[in-house]
């Protein structure tokens, strides 16, 4: 069930944001991060892209095709962490129920030491290839920009936080 913005299911957000606010402190504790994650999705509407197949067009929510980029790069044990996918899609023609994609933007956490320019063209190429596979083969995902932000460095597994150990000497040039 999708909340749409005219208002016709606010009674059932009520009757939801009701039984949330009965619950206690330590409820919330408890609570997985990832059930309230799918709380968002399911009553947080979203605009739709249009993908292409050999059938003619399609319309996809953007919250599906976000969870499919993410599903495509995330790897929390290695080098790359996705931290948020947002889309960018074009208003939609006339007659039309979605628009065309204009722009993925990935918000990621990468290991500390890595390259970061050859981590970033891996990331795009892999984005690419998954709005390609969702929005179907004949879509062209160059059109598409792909714009990184690495919000956050984390650890090597196994090491210490970045900066923890012996202290290397500054060799950079004295101004």
């Amino acid at each position: 069930m999708a909340v749409t913005p005219d208002g016709e299911h606010d009674h059932v957000l009520a009757r939801a944001a009701a039984g949330l606010r009965e619950l206690t402190d330590e409820g919330w504790v408890r609570a997985r991060a990832s059930v309230l994650d799918r709380v968002l999705r399911a009553v947080r509407p979203s605009a739709h892209v249009a993908g292409r197949h050999a059938g003619g067009t399609f319309a996809l929510a953007t919250a599906l095709l976000a969870d499919r980029v993410r599903a495509a790069l995330d790897d929390p044990e290695g080098e790359v962490r996705v931290d948020d996918v947002r889309c960018t899609v074009g208003t939609p023609g006339p007659g039309a129920v979605a628009g065309e994609l204009d722009a993925v933007l990935v918000v990621l956490s990468v290991r500390f030491g890595s390259r970061l320019a050859d981590t970033a063209a891996r990331v795009r190429a892999a984005a690419a290839d998954a709005v390609s596979a969702a929005l179907g083969a004949d879509f062209d995902a160059r059109r598409v920009t792909v714009d990184l932000h690495i919000a956050d460095v984390h650890p090597r597994e196994g090491a210490g936080r970045p900066g923890e150990g012996a202290r290397q000497p500054d060799t950079s040039p004295s101004t």
